[in-house]
């Protein structure tokens, strides 16, 4: 809602929105001080500052600064430390938490495309690592919040991982471009539809933005259910328990033609239909 917000003001009133406007309004009134204010700096010549389509939006490139912290392309020293962090991952996961996946045989055989999990703890983008093949694995790169890779240490382990910090409230654009940018050089992108972690380990409503760039660059996405970390690191927790882990990939949701709600609301609907199922079979196992 907040990204079609910004972008039918910016259509109406012909002017460009800072890129924090979303996380600086909260009520009606914030947003009307804030366009007049907007609009008391002056005419603004047709389209010299608007925004016009998502399309175009996506299109703009990342400045090259951006570019060279991504390591799209890794040499073999940085990839036999990916591989070796894959398999510790992989270790971890399946001795203490029992991991089981199901479905990768849904998983197309190479980028574009993107991942689109629900989002219950630190462990989930973890689990996920644990769970694809490395020819998969090796092209996936996961959006995560600056504030958990904003520092030195963290930057590098962010950079090791491909992990991408991103803003989504006061940089919405430039996460969206940037990620436009990783699917176009091929690459896969897991992106938690949820926007953060569910404190209460259930799902919540999906954000737009994995319906605009599935849509905008017409990539399938693949619906995936975890199961298991909430219990494994419930958020606010530091200690990892050994809680069964599940991780089931569903099939890809083509976007076609359809607007961004019916992406995003089909894709919903599969995750949810995953974990319901899942849900449904260990409460039957439970009482046999």
């Amino acid at each position: 809602m907040r990204v079609e917000l910004v972008v039918s003001i910016e259509k109406t009133f012909g002017i460009s929105l800072p890129e924090s406007f979303g996380s600086e309004v909260f009520t009606v009134k914030d947003a009307v001080v804030k366009i007049q204010e907007l609009l008391a700096a002056g005419p603004v010549a047709p389209g010299e500052r608007v925004r016009l389509t998502w399309a175009e939006i996506l299109a703009q490139e990342p400045s090259d600064e951006v570019k060279e912290t991504l390591s799209l392309e890794a040499g073999p020293v940085w990839n036999m430390g990916r591989y070796a962090i894959k398999l510790l991952v992989k270790i971890i996961f399946k001795l203490y938490n029992r991991l089981s996946v199901r479905g990768l045989e849904n998983l197309p055989t190479k980028g574009p495309f993107i991942i689109a999990p629900n989002h219950l703890s630190l462990a989930d983008a973890p689990s996920v690592i644990a769970a694809v093949p490395w020819n998969i694995g090796s092209q996936t790169f996961f959006l995560g919040a600056t504030e958990y890779f904003s520092g030195g240490l963290t930057s590098r382990i962010a950079k090791l991982t491909q992990v991408i910090p991103v803003d989504m409230d006061t940089r919405l654009y430039s996460a969206l471009q940037l990620s436009a940018y990783v699917l176009r050089q091929d690459k896969i992108l897991c992106v938690f539809p949820e926007g953060t972690r569910a404190r209460d380990g259930k799902l919540h409503e999906f954000k737009k933005g994995v319906g605009i760039i599935a849509r905008e660059l017409n990539v399938p996405i693949v619906p995936v259910a975890i199961r298991g970390t909430y219990e494994m690191l419930a958020p606010g927790k530091a200690v990892l328990k050994p809680a069964k882990v599940t991780v089931t990939f569903g099939k890809p949701v083509l976007p076609g033609d359809r607007d961004y709600d019916e992406i995003v609301k089909d894709l919903y609907e599969k995750v949810a239909g995953m974990m319901e199922n899942r849900s449904e079979k260990s409460e039957v196992r439970s009482e046999k």
